[in-house]
C-alpha cells in the first residue's frame, strides 16, 4: 500500500505510515488518517497540518508540526486534552488492577488481627488508668502516649478515641461509660 507523495527537499514527509508492518496494530487506519490527500494530516504539504520527521539519531526521532497560526490555540488544546485522557486512563487501569488484584486469605486475617489487638491494648490500657481515677480526656491522651512508646502505627488521639468509642468505652467525647470487667 504504497502512495506517492511528491519529493520535497527540506524535510523528509512522513513515510513511516506508507508500507504496513504486522508489528503495528491498525496500521491501515493510521495510513488513510496522515496519508490520504483530503485529510488533515496530509504530509505532502497541502493539508492544514504538515507533520514531517526531520531527524534521527540514537533511537530519537524529531518531528516538527506545521500547522496555520489560526489553528496553534486548537492544536495545543488537543493535545492538552489528548494528555489528561490518557493520564486519566492511566489512574483508571491501576484502579481496575487493584480492584481486580487477588484476595490473599491468610493477610485479610493477619490485618484484623492487628486491629484487635490494637483495640484489646489501648483498651486496656484507658480501663486500667480509669480504674485510677483519672478523668476520661487525660486517660485517652496517656493511653495514646502508651501506644506510642510501643511505637505502634496508629497511636493517634483521633484514632484512639475512635477505637474506644467503637468498643462501647465512651458516651461523648470525654465522658467514661463503665470499666469492662
Amino acid at each position: 500500500m504504497k502512495k506517492n507523495f511528491p519529493d520535497n527537499k527540506k524535510s523528509n514527509s512522513i513515510a513511516l505510515f506508507n508500507e504496513a508492518s504486522p508489528s503495528l496494530p491498525g496500521l491501515e487506519e493510521m495510513d488513510f488518517l496522515f496519508c490520504d490527500p483530503y485529510s488533515l494530516l496530509h504530509s505532502s504539504g497541502k493539508g492544514l497540518l504538515d507533520i514531517r520527521v526531520d531527524d534521527y539519531k540514537d533511537g530519537f526521532v524529531k518531528l516538527s508540526a506545521i500547522l496555520p497560526e489560526h489553528m496553534m490555540k486548537g492544536f495545543t488544546g488537543l493535545l492538552e486534552y489528548l494528555h489528561e485522557l490518557f493520564k486519566f486512563s492511566q489512574i483508571k487501569t491501576k484502579h481496575l488492577k487493584a480492584i481486580k488484584k487477588p484476595v490473599d486469605l491468610t493477610e485479610l486475617a493477619e490485618r484484623e488481627k492487628f486491629a484487635n489487638d490494637f483495640q484489646k491494648t489501648a483498651c486496656e490500657i484507658f480501663d486500667g488508668l480509669i480504674k485510677q481515677g483519672i478523668p476520661a480526656k487525660e486517660a485517652i491522651k496517656r493511653t495514646n502516649a502508651a501506644m506510642k512508646e510501643r511505637n505502634h502505627p496508629h497511636a493517634t488521639y483521633s484514632i484512639i478515641l475512635d477505637v474506644l468509642r467503637t468498643a462501647g468505652r465512651l458516651k461523648k467525647v470525654g465522658l467514661y461509660r463503665k470499666v469492662q470487667k
